[in-house]
């Protein structure tokens, strides 16, 4: 998925207009909060069959740190395969 595409999911989860997000944003100025974590794991689950921790993604501060998250555990089950 490009960043993108990705941005714009995220606009949907956050309810805001499309390409509102660049990627530099603090997540908690956006209107993030636990419902959005649980969004973004569901997400990552429905679009990339991925399974992350509310843990690893209250790390992240950006949406380009979301991002890099799930590139990142692509990679990684990419090559446990």
């Amino acid at each position: 998925m490009e960043k993108s595409e990705f941005l714009t999911r995220i606009d949907e989860l956050l309810e805001l207009g499309p390409g509102t997000l660049r990627g530099s944003e603090f997540l908690q100025a956006t209107g993030w909060d636990s419902l959005s974590v649980i969004g973004f794991m569901a997400l990552c689950d429905e679009q990339f069959a991925l399974q992350v921790s509310p843990v690893e993604i209250r790390s992240c501060e950006t949406p380009d740190d979301l991002f890099a998250l799930v590139q990142n555990s692509l990679a990684t089950a990419k090559r446990g395969r």
